[in-house]
């Protein structure tokens, strides 16, 4: 699927996504995230979640997108598949955004994996650290069952979300716990932030709607007064 930058700048659900993962994470955290042209996600992290540029990995296919990237602080980031990149880090991270454009199906083509990639992100992941993965539902047969089932028993099920922007997408929320207060606690941040983020949208709209139009009466043509009205309002005139 074709990523439509212009679209996730406006996405309720990524601003959502990308307000939880910086609130996820300490100032001396790692980061991996798919990120694209406009580097929502990773500009997200360092102004809110306050790492330091470093210290987030930026993955993408484009030279482009990782030379902007890099030019941001992301010096760490990587250009290729992601199944590839993910092989070459060897670090211990916080949050692991696997920003997927594609359905669940494995790509022969490119090599593309992306039950391997949340394997190798769950394997780089701190104790308490998350890993998101987003995919298209659409063009695949029980995308959601895939998806699903890719998850590694290390890991647990924090929150699925189901939304629609240019084809129907799949989000899971993974965390590398297995204390039952914390997702908990990751459940009730990500629905108070997605509380947060469409009522602030909503009176961001409101406030831009254009002003009802106000009714504006006719003018009537005035009634002629009868003769003796007239006579009688002369002789009040002259008076």
């Amino acid at each position: 699927m074709p990523y439509n930058a212009a679209l996730k700048q406006s996405s309720i659900i990524k601003q959502t996504m990308n307000t939880f993962i910086a609130s996820c994470v300490l100032p001396t955290s790692k980061a991996i995230v798919i990120d694209a042209e406009t580097l929502q996600s990773s500009r997200a992290l360092v102004s809110h979640g306050g790492l330091t540029p470093a210290n987030v990995v930026v993955l993408n296919d484009k030279k482009d997108v990782i030379a902007a990237a890099v030019n941001h602080g992301h010096i760490h980031s990587l250009v290729g598949i992601s199944t590839d990149s993910l092989r070459q880090l060897h670090d211990r991270y916080d949050c692991i955004y696997l920003d997927f454009c594609g359905t669940p199906e494995r790509s022969q083509g490119t090599g593309w994996n992306p039950e391997l990639d949340i394997l190798l992100a769950a394997d780089k992941l701190n104790k308490d650290g998350i890993c998101i993965a987003t995919f298209t539902k659409g063009h695949c047969a029980n995308a959601v069952i895939r998806a699903t089932n890719m998850k590694p028993d290390s890991l647990q099920l924090v929150r699925e979300i189901h939304y629609r922007e240019t084809s129907p997408m799949y989000s899971m929320i993974l965390a590398k716990t297995n204390d039952c207060n914390y997702v908990q606690t990751l459940q009730r941040r990500y629905n108070t932030i997605a509380l947060q983020v469409q009522e602030t949208e909503k009176k961001t709209k409101s406030g831009t709607l254009p002003l009802p139009r106000t009714s504006v009466k006719k003018r009537c043509k005035k009634r002629p007064l009868p003769y003796s009205s007239r006579e009688e309002y002369d002789r009040l005139d002259v008076a």
